[in-house]
Formats: structure tokens, C-alpha cells, sequence
């Protein structure tokens, strides 16, 4: 009823608009969004989707316009439902060799193509056991060779029975002194060691054999050797065993090879002996005390007696004593012992 001139006013109540994401397969939180016109612009939420990437949310399942990236801020003017586009990127599998070796390190696979098949892997001394989803346990994804088909980017797991190790022992056979075992892990490589450690007068290390006789595989000092279980290698060895020692040159300085005087006179004096008792073999082998270093070993124990035998057939030539074979031969070092005692050529004779 008008019983007078007003003034009316309009109430107004903000619209509200429904954003709907249609993640397009992929997972989204939220879903759907009630924005009210006129508070702060909404942030767009990044969906996921297992092997693929996601490129932005559209106007429209396909084509349409960009609205924005996960993350963008977006204003809408109406209720509408906004589109998640996606790239397919694949997978990613890994391979944790877990101490061992594997080729390739990793494998990519496109969700709808042929499954990727597992590598087999590597480990000296180990059983490989299979590919699992943990380090230790987990879930056995399959062995070598195995057909595999992902569904995430996922780290697989070697995983290996006990590590096998094998031990060489060395057998003197016959001569003196003793060679440190060697071990090492079932499938590995060593260095098999010379005589050094060993000593049977006359005779030098030819080579190291499976038999005691020689009768089986032979193997030679220095040789690379692949460890196929725990052995024994027996000396083999080659000269003759002199009949008589008739002495020994010595001692000599530290690492060297020079005759000194008093080293000189013992010299003279085998000369003399053999001259007398008409020995018409001589053999002279150099030794040397242990330098840490075989190589230095035999060469300076070598020097020796070539040292020795040198003068000693001056000395002869002196005394006109003819016909005397002179060989020498370096031995190295007596074990890793040390001292005057261990500096010095041993004469034998025939």
C-alpha cells in the first residue's frame, strides 16, 4: 500500500560457480569447487596420471583453450568444467645391481607397448636370486630374461645368495719355506706368486702345477688365474741338487752387488779349494735379505752371483786352473727375513 513517496533498495547475493576438474583418467583433489564472485582467485590443483605428464587444464577434452597449468591462479565467470590433457611419458625402470654389475642401468617403457625384459646382473661369487621391489626382501618381480610390465617408474632390486670364497694354498714340494695362501671370491682373478718365501738348493720355481708329479694343469709364476674353487698348487721345480756346499760369499752391503775387499778374499780362498780338492762344477746362487719388493729381490741377489762368478774366474784363470763350469743364478730373498746373514752368494760344487 502507498501512503507516501520511498526509496527502495536492492539486496544483492554474490553467484556462486561450480568449477568441475574432469582429471581425464587421472586422480585430482578437489573434484569439484563452489567459487563465490568476488573472493580471491582459486588456485588450479596438478592432477596425476601414472605414466603420463600433464600439460594444463582446457576448456575442452580435446583442443579447447589453455585456462592454466596446476598451480595458476583462475577466476571463473561462470560454472564450468574444466579439462586435465595429458602426454604419455612412460616409465621408468631402474636397476640396483646391489654390488653387482648390469647393463643397462635403466629401461623405459610406454604404457600399451610390449613389456620391457629383465637384464641379468653380475657378481663375482654370487648366485643371482632375482630382481625384488626392496633392497633386502620385498616382492620377487622376476629373473633374467623375465618378461616385466610396469605400472609406475619403480627401483628394482638385485638380490644374491652368500658370497663364495676360494683359497690357494702353495706347496713347497720338496724345497723349504712356505708362500702365503691367496683368497679371493669364487669367479675373481689372482696373481700367482713366484718362489719367493721358498728354497731348494739348486733348483729354481718352473712353475706351479695342480699335481704334486706335475702331472696336472700348470700354471706359471705370475700367471692370472680365475678362482674356480679352494686348490692346491705344488712347486715344480728345475736344476740338480748340488753335491757339496763348499761355502759362502758375504756378507753384503745393503742392496749391493760390489765386491768388497774382505768379500774379494773369500773369494780367493774358493778359488784356492777348488783348485786343490779339482772341482770341475761350480755353482753360485745370490741371495738377498727381503727388500719388500720382488722384482728388487731377484735382481739384486742376481747381480751377486754374477759379481762372484766374475772374479771367481779371474781368480782361477790367476791360479791356471782350467775346464771349471761357472753358473750362477739369483734366488731373491729367503722368506722376509732380514740381516747380514740372508746378503750373500752360497757356492756349490761338483
Amino acid at each position: 500500500m502507498l501512503n507516501g513517496d520511498q526509496t527502495l533498495y536492492a539486496q544483492w547475493t554474490a553467484d556462486v560457480y561450480v568449477v568441475t576438474y574432469s582429471s581425464d583418467g587421472g586422480v585430482v583433489t578437489p573434484s569439484v569447487l563452489d567459487y563465490t564472485f568476488g573472493t580471491p582467485a582459486t588456485v588450479l590443483p596438478t592432477p596425476t596420471l601414472s605414466g603420463s605428464s600433464f600439460n594444463g587444464w582446457y576448456s575442452a577434452p580435446v583442443g579447447g583453450s589453455l585456462v592454466g597449468l596446476g598451480g595458476a591462479l583462475f577466476i571463473p565467470v561462470a560454472s564450468v568444467v574444466l579439462y586435465a590433457q595429458w602426454s604419455v611419458s612412460g616409465f621408468v625402470v631402474t636397476y640396483s645391481a646391489n654390488g653387482g654389475l648390469v647393463a643397462p642401468t635403466t629401461a623405459n617403457y610406454l604404457p600399451g607397448s610390449g613389456p620391457v625384459l629383465l637384464p641379468t646382473p653380475t657378481n663375482p661369487g654370487s648366485t643371482f636370486t632375482g630382481w625384488f621391489t626392496n633392497l633386502s626382501g620385498g616382492t620377487l618381480v622376476g629373473q633374467g630374461g623375465s618378461p616385466y610390465t610396469p605400472v609406475a617408474s619403480v627401483i628394482l632390486y638385485a638380490e644374491w645368495s652368500q658370497v663364495l670364497t676360494d683359497t690357494l694354498t702353495f706347496n713347497a714340494n720338496g724345497g723349504s719355506g712356505s708362500v702365503a695362501p691367496i683368497s679371493g671370491v669364487h669367479g675373481s682373478s689372482v696373481t700367482l706368486p713366484g718362489q719367493d718365501g721358498m728354497l731348494l738348493a739348486g733348483f729354481l720355481l718352473a712353475h706351479w702345477n695342480t699335481a704334486a708329479k706335475g702331472t696336472g694343469t700348470s700354471y706359471t709364476a705370475g700367471q692370472r688365474l680365475t678362482l674356480s674353487g679352494s686348490s692346491t698348487l705344488y712347486a715344480q721345480w728345475s736344476g740338480h741338487a748340488p753335491a757339496r756346499l763348499l761355502g759362502a760369499v758375504g756378507s753384503f752391503k745393503k742392496n749391493s752387488a760390489v765386491l768388497s775387499a774382505a768379500l774379494k778374499n773369500q773369494v780367493k780362498h774358493l778359488a784356492t779349494s777348488i783348485k786343490v780338492k779339482k772341482y770341475r762344477s761350480v755353482t753360485l746362487y745370490g741371495y738377498t735379505s727381503a727388500t719388500g719388493l720382488t722384482s728388487l729381490n731377484m735382481s739384486v741377489s742376481r747381480a751377486r752371483a754374477t759379481a762372484v762368478a766374475k772374479y771367481l774366474r779371474g781368480r782361477l784363470s790367476a791360479l791356471h786352473v782350467r775346464g771349471v763350469a761357472i753358473k750362477s743364478a739369483g734366488e731373491g730373498a729367503v722368506g722376509k727375513r732380514t740381516g747380514a746373514a740372508y746378503s750373500r752368494v752360497e757356492v756349490f760344487v761338483l
